[in-house]
């Protein structure tokens, strides 16, 4: 009896098995736009002031005068150390 060599054919190749080149310059444009953008509303967060009826910085009397004028809901915190 004769060894029979089972030999497979190549696979055909096509245009869908071929990978696509990548674009590195366009990952990291979009990286950067993306970066730039929080950047730029973190940084806007900072820089603009903005009035508030409530805030750790202002006076307790003041906003609560403030809520009331303005017709705001006034939620209040009671909080007990023990």
């Amino acid at each position: 009896m004769a060894d029979v060599v089972d030999e497979a054919e190549p696979p055909e190749t096509t245009d869908q098995a071929t990978p696509r080149p990548r674009r590195p310059l366009l990952r990291v444009t979009v990286v950067l736009i993306v970066f730039a953008l929080l950047a730029g509303v973190l940084i806007a967060k900072v820089l603009v002031p903005r009035s508030s009826l409530t805030s750790n910085q202002n006076d307790a009397t003041a906003d609560y005068e403030a809520a009331v004028a303005a017709g705001k809901p006034i939620y209040v915190l009671f909080h007990s150390l023990t």
